[in-house]
């Protein structure tokens, strides 16, 4: 692996702090260092990166439409990845089918684009029972950032998260309004 880009939405600082502690009670749990490689991010895709980064998050933002709020809810694997789920009233999809149409979709990828944050701990053997002791916390936001993060790592492909590098390329404000 080298370097991948990819297009997520951050949660605002307080429940990225609490995502944070989740990601963390999972790898003090499970020992499983992909849970703390990246930080608390919902993926939404992996795209070469545009040749102007000027606008292109704009455009995205502008697709989220609204009113939207991220939930949290359940823990979920898919293809062999972890993920605490999210309800984002529909948000997310807009967004990834933007994102599918402003920019050329990577010829890789890391690990699945799921509705909800990457919580990694795809070097476990089985995917067990590894989220059971932690906690899913109960909350919600309705503003964000949708970001393009570039993702660097010298390793293989199936052990990025051991040694990887990570930078907000671009970032801009993603907000719905709240729901009565």
């Amino acid at each position: 692996m080298d370097t991948v880009h990819l297009v997520a939405i951050m949660a605002p600082g307080s429940a990225e702090a609490r995502i944070g502690r989740v990601q963390a009670a999972l790898f003090s749990s499970s020992g499983l260092l992909s849970a703390q490689a990246l930080p608390p991010l919902v993926p939404v895709a992996f795209v070469q990166p545009p040749r102007s980064v000027t606008g292109f998050l704009s455009t995205l933002a502008s697709r989220a439409g609204s009113p939207w709020r991220v939930r949290t809810a359940r823990f979920f694997w898919c293809d062999g990845w972890l993920f605490l789920g999210t309800s984002t009233d529909g948000m997310w999809g807009r967004v990834r089918e933007a994102a599918a149409r402003a920019a050329q979709p990577a010829p890789g990828s890391l690990f699945p684009v799921a509705e909800g944050f990457f919580a990694g701990c795809g070097e476990a053997r089985q995917e067990g029972s590894i989220a059971a002791a932690t906690a899913v916390p109960d909350l919600w936001f309705s503003a964000a950032r949708i970001v393009l993060l570039k993702i660097q790592s010298p390793r293989e492909q199936g052990e990025w998260w051991r040694e990887v590098r990570w930078e907000i390329v671009e970032s801009h404000p993603l907000r719905g309004r709240r729901k009565t």
